[in-house]
């Protein structure tokens, strides 16, 4: 992956970087635009920098442990997850007891659409995606019977 704004060393360096891109984001941007029109996405980032610049830069998150040069960061797991809990609980604030029935109400919905998907009964399918593996003489069906007979055995 490319550096990029956010992995400026420092402000200096992000604004040095930000200057040369206002051309490269304004030709990107014309053909979407009418005749009458002029691009904004830089003055909209523009007015956004001093944000990027004390939140965002490569010393600040390597500050915040995410490594040096900082790791990709998301929360989308997370979000997703919370999603779920959400979800469970018809968004709805509730009691100790009665969210922790709904959380081990979820966790065996979970576990048996992972099992129904793993031994093919359930409403989720497994889609095996094996294109390294060669496919002479049936060795990658093999393989895969294999694998599922251990799962199986494993879940039952």
């Amino acid at each position: 992956m490319l550096p990029g704004l956010v992995d400026s060393d420092s402000e200096e360096d992000f604004y040095i970087k930000f200057a040369s891109l206002e051309n490269v984001w304004n030709e990107c941007k014309k053909p979407f635009l009418s005749a009458s029109q002029e691009p904004v996405f830089f003055t909209y980032i523009t007015d956004k920098a001093c944000m990027i610049v004390d939140n965002m830069l490569a010393n600040t998150c390597t500050n915040a442990g995410l490594g040096n040069p900082p790791l990709p960061f998301c929360t989308n797991v997370l979000e997703s997850g919370n999603s779920i809990i959400k979800r469970a609980v018809n968004f709805k604030e509730s009691e100790m007891a009665n969210f922790t029935l709904k959380m081990a109400q979820l966790i065996k919905r979970q576990t048996e659409d992972v099992q129904g998907a793993l031994l093919n009964s359930g409403p989720l399918q497994v889609r095996f995606r094996l294109p390294q593996f060669p496919t002479n003489n049936g060795k990658v069906v093999i393989y895969v019977n294999h694998t599922m007979q251990c799962i199986r055995k494993t879940i039952l």
